[in-house]
């Protein structure tokens, strides 16, 4: 693009050039202000220590005076011409000597007191001085009147004369005047356009070039400012804190970088083409164009209201900070401004840029083809795209200080560990505001908090939840289309007169949400004033659960794989009874195992146990068991084979051949073969109860419960399973009763033991007063333990409270015993969970997680605690109980889970309410597979190891890391 170093304007015949004046023999320094002293600065406001003479804040600072530029030195020649096109002949005419102009700015552009305490320039002023305007709306950081140059933009006559008597007795003619406003020596009053230009120029130019050409001197000026204020900002004298301005002004080094680069090169073109000068267009154009100049400006902008809300809290708490900041109000290149306005700079300063260029626009000659015609339409549009594309990040960014706000001034019920995961970069909050009674409603993306406000002595607002909060994965939405009601103005202040009086009554509008579980108790009913308030809260609710969903969808921990909807019916109240047609009753049992490298799944219902490969429907009935109550498929461990498939059904034990087992259900064997290996493991003068696979060392054992009649507790076996190859086989083919080797006598545990939790050296036997820690290869003598360990409460305040809580309040019930890590395990109730020490003592500070449901059973994989009940399996993290997910249905019940670690990549087996139902069939019983999903690499688009959302802590060990340290916890 061909860019002209002169206007399209006629100059008349006899103009003479301007006489020049003669320069100073000393020229001054480049800003007339004297360097800060070191008594201004104050010392580092998060040092505690007594700054010392060696201190780096009582040493001198050297502040920059001001840009770093470079203007020519005022010995050069007064011929400025540095191109051909600018050099002037000595052959040609002499040319007019300009005109002084007569300004008169628009209302808008009147110069006011402004609170900025920079120069400022015609960009930087506008109704209000300047000063940014922060609102609520997403755009406040924009809607400022910047500047205006109109049509009433004239010379006024009479103004000349005393004008230009004003000028410090110098009149400023266009060389010497430009080498003083380059080097800031120039006066406030002079630093415009018109003072610098003779006046013959003025009375030859058009009107609107006169105007083109004071807003281009405007925007020069406007960046001088601008740099000279990130620079003052990278200046200050907080030099042991780098992080802070790193955190608080973020990319300010960049930024200044940037226009430091552009500010010289205007200053150029300046010299070059003044006092007419022709565009800037292409300088800034390239300046825009650069992605990383954007990016720039879109990260500083979007991180804005952050850094505003930090820098406002430390001014609120840190006195130290405060008195610095306030000090610092004696630098005169900071002139009493607050940190506030250095902070707000880059973000008020594009949309002031596309401002003067607009105005540069619409003054530009449209008849002689300027270039600026076809380059600033392109640069008004990228500068409003990039403006557009930070009012998103805004608007986040300050949802996410009212969001830190909220958080700061929660206050919880003492004793519950309440982890709404506020740390997580996806927390937002959606919508707060005001109920009836005083009562405040928090709508955040994951949760629903009701609290209650309170301010205290020292005018800091706490919040009390009052209410524990519904997460948005159980909350339902009740009645939003009630009649209004009379209530009380809960804005009416209460005083001795209102309560002596009656209190005025309002119209308020009722709305209903609700806890999934426990619509009871957990039922709240709220009031706005208005109707279009209680609509606004049923869109906000309805769009929080919608993108809820659709995150938790596509995020999930556990993934639920429909194993089989059809092939299990069982009949309902609306199901004929045809003849002939045989439906097989509800899922008791199911156990996943493998034969031959093939994958089976084995289903146990009132009719019998079905097998079928994996991922099929083809089932066939290879047991008549009725109703059995557990299946056991005991397959390998390292390289010895145990080939055993255990069944306990009408309170007995018995093995069977697991090779057999899949054989049969694939037709490859003959059933008899099978009933030909069966084992009887229990006495037939005992009812077994319950039964579980351990895994000790290397060894492979079987754990039973049994009674016997008029019996007051429970024996309990332990039995040790053989490896295939080890076992003697008759002449007969049939196998001697060696696979199962009874280890030592059996031990005795309460009568109303329930389950058996699986440790790595010892075992954990449920009772309902806690959790008995035996040593299953030695029942008989083993040192038990019981857990929670309660000796130390009568002198503990919050373990007696937590005592308290669990057999009063809650009357909790134990499920099990869990490991969290090395030194803490999790005691997991039926409403909540208690972490205690390897010796059974509760710790962090004797704190309980409360469950969302009250769980009938739970499973154990890896990092993740399942809990469930009949209509949620709830999904929880191990070592913060954080909600990761929640699984919804009818009629859950856990069927199998991982017992030990060896068995994690197993999948945990849950049977519920199918989905299909008919007359003749019934209901349909349906198995699903609950597989937990991993994480996608972003760059490899496999498969990490890691599970998803499960980074392992800083300094936490995982369990498989130190086996050696768990292994050596013997009670």
């Amino acid at each position: 693009m061909d860019y002209r170093t002169r206007p399209h304007v006629s100059i008349p015949a006899g103009a003479r050039p301007p006489q020049n004046p003669s320069y100073p023999s000393q020229p001054p320094p480049m800003y007339s202000w004297d360097p800060v002293a070191q008594d201004d600065f104050l010392p580092n406001p998060w040092d505690d220590a007594t700054p010392t003479p060696t201190d780096s804040y009582s040493q001198s600072q050297s502040l920059r005076p001001g840009p770093s530029i470079h203007v020519r030195p005022a010995s050069r020649p007064p011929s400025r011409a540095t191109t051909a096109s600018a050099a002037v002949p000595d052959s040609a005419p002499p040319m007019l000597s300009f005109p002084e102009p007569h300004i008169q700015r628009s209302t808008s552009a009147t110069a006011s007191v402004s609170r900025l305490g920079h120069r400022p320039s015609r960009s930087d002023v506008g109704p209000d001085g300047g000063r940014l305007q922060h609102s609520e709306s997403m755009v406040s950081y924009y809607d400022v009147d910047e500047m205006s140059i109109g049509d009433d933009f004239h010379i006024p006559e009479d103004d000349v004369s005393s004008q230009f008597s004003e000028l410090s007795e110098l009149t400023l003619q266009s060389e010497e005047g430009l080498e003083k406003f380059q080097r800031g020596e120039l006066k406030e009053a002079d630093e415009e356009w018109y003072r610098l230009v003779p006046k013959e120029a003025l009375e030859a130019l058009p009107k609107n070039e006169v105007k083109r050409q004071s807003v281009l001197f405007e925007l020069i000026k406007s960046e001088r400012d601008y740099v000279h204020d990130l620079e003052t900002i990278m200046d200050f004298p907080l030099t042991a804190v780098n992080a802070f301005i790193d955190e608080v002004f973020c990319n300010v080094r960049l930024l200044l970088s940037s226009h430091q680069r552009i500010l010289a090169a205007l200053l150029n073109r300046q010299r070059e083409t003044h006092p007419l000068v022709t565009s800037f267009s292409d300088l800034i154009l390239d300046m825009i164009v650069r992605e990383d100049f954007r990016k720039q400006y879109e990260e500083y902008v979007k991180h804005y209201p952050l850094a505003e809300s930090r820098h406002r809290n430390e001014m609120r708490r840190n006195e130290r900070y405060r008195a610095f900041v306030q000090g610092q109000s004696s630098n005169p290149r900071v002139r009493k401004r607050d940190l506030a306005t250095f902070l707000s700079r880059p973000v008020t300063r594009l949309p002031r840029l596309n401002l003067m260029l607009e105005t540069i626009l619409k003054e530009t000659d449209k008849e002689n083809d300027h270039p600026d015609l076809e380059t600033l339409p392109l640069i008004i549009g990228i500068l409003a795209d990039v403006v557009k594309s930070t009012q998103p990040g805004i608007a986040a960014a300050e949802g996410k200080v009212k969001f830190w706000e909220l958080c700061e001034s929660l206050v919880y019920r003492k004793g519950e560990i309440i982890d709404l995961d506020l740390y997580n970069p996806r927390r937002t909050l959606a919508k707060s505001d005001y109920s009836s009674s005083g009562a405040s409603l928090a709508l955040l993306d994951h949760c629903v908090l009701i609290l209650k406000e309170e301010k205290r002595p020292n005018g800091v607002m706490k919040r009390q939840v009052i209410s524990r909060p519904i997460p948005l994965a159980y909350l339902n939405l009740g009645s939003f289309t009630a009649p209004s009601e009379l209530k009380r103005d809960p804005n009416e202040e209460v005083s001795a007169a209102t309560i002596l009086l009656s209190r005025r009554n309002i119209s308020m509008y009722p709305f209903t949400i609700y806890h999934g579980f426990n619509s009871l108790e957990r039922r709240y009913n709220l009031y706005v004033l208005s109707e279009a308030l209680r609509k606004k809260w049923h869109d906000h609710l309805t769009n929080a659960l919608t993108l809820f969903a659709a995150h938790a969808e596509a995020n999930m921990f556990f993934e639920p794989v429909s194993i089989t909807d059809d092939y299990f019916r069982f009949p309902t109240q609306h199901t004929q009874t045809v003849p002939g047609v045989e439906r097989t009753g509800r899922i008791t049992s199911a156990v996943p195992f493998t034969s031959r490298e093939r994958r089976f799944v084995a289903i146990g219902t009132p009719a019998g146990i079905f097998v079928a490969p994996r991922n099929t429907e083809r089932f066939r009935r290879v047991f008549t068991y009725s109703n059995p109550t557990a299946i056991i498929a005991v397959q390998s461990l390292g390289n010895r084979y145990f080939n055993k498939f255990i069944v306990l059904h009408d309170n007995t034990l018995t093995a069977y051949s697991l090779d057999l087992v899949g054989r049969v259900a694939v037709r490859e064997a003959d059933p008899k073969a099978l009933h030909a290996s069966q084992e009887k493991i229990s006495g037939p003068d005992t009812t077994v109860l319950f039964a579980k696979q351990v895994i000790v060392g290397q060894r492979m054992l079987l754990i039973y419960a049994s009674r016997r009649f008029l019996s007051s507790s429970l024996h309990l076996h332990a039995l040790e399973v053989m490896d295939s190859a080890d076992v003697a086989v008759r002449p007969n083919g049939r196998h001697a009763p060696q696979s199962f080797r009874q280890l030592g006598e059996p031990g005795y545990v309460p009568k109303d033991a329930t389950d058996i939790s699986v440790l790595l050296k010892t075992i954990g036997v449920s009772t309902p007063d806690g959790v008995l820690i035996l040593d299953p290869t030695d029942l008989a003598n083993s040192k038990t333990a019981l857990v929670p360990d309660w000796r130390d409460s009568s002198n503990n305040v919050p373990m007696s409270a937590l005592k308290h809580r669990i057999e009063n309040v809650e009357k909790a019930q134990p499920l099990g015993l869990i490991r969290v890590n090395a030194e803490e395990l999790l005691l997991v109730y039926d409403k909540i969970g208690v972490y205690i020490t390897r010796h059974g003592s509760p710790t962090r500070n004797s704190g309980f997680a409360k469950w969302e449901i009250t769980a009938t059973a739970y499973a154990h994989v890896k990092e993740s605690l399942l809990l469930v009940c009949q209509s949620f399996v709830e999904i929880r993290n191990v070592q913060t109980s954080i909600l990761q997910q929640v699984v919804d249905g009818r009629d859950f019940r856990l069927l199998w889970a991982p017992s030990s670690p060896h068995m994690m990549d197993e999948p945990v087996l849950i049977a519920q309410r199918g989905t299909k139902d008919d007359r003749t069939a019934g209901m349909s019983d349906k198995l699903v597979e609950l597989v937990e999903t991993h994480e996608i690499s972003a760059t490899t688009g496999r498969r990490n190891d890691m599970p998803v959302f499960e980074p392992q802590s800083a300094g936490v060990q995982s369990p498989s890391a130190v086996p050696a340290l768990w292994a050596e916890w013997d009670m």
